[in-house]
């Protein structure tokens, strides 16, 4: 009789420990020397750190992460045109939205026959 053959378990039952490459336990360790704390204490503080650092963005009521274009990267045709529309009224939208639709649709009106 073979042998059963052990399949892994799915990732969401993996600790996240092994997920981790090699190289970030080697830069924890670097770390952790270069400052004179254990590698726990270092991984502690780091993310307390971060975690600071996303409380301390301003966020402007506009997306996660300050930027004003709920998180598009800048220069994107997506953030651009929200930078475009930002300071455009609803009621001046709507309006603009409606006559470009009007001549989308119009293009391509064909005359019934009778």
């Amino acid at each position: 009789m073979p042998a059963k053959k052990h399949s892994p378990p799915p990732d969401e039952f993996l600790p996240i420990w092994f997920k981790l490459k090699p190289s970030f336990y080697t830069r924890l360790k670097s770390v952790a020397t270069n400052t004179g704390v254990t590698m726990p204490e270092a991984l502690v503080a780091a993310l307390r750190q971060y975690e600071q650092s996303l409380k301390a963005q301003p966020t402007n009521g506009t997306g996660t992460n300050g930027s004003g274009t709920n998180g598009h990267e800048a220069g994107s045709p997506a953030a651009l045109s929200e930078l475009r529309w930002r300071n455009v009224p609803a009621e001046e939208r709507q309006k603009i939205a409606r006559d470009l639709a009007e001549k989308r649709w119009a293009k391509k009106r064909i005359p019934k026959a009778k």
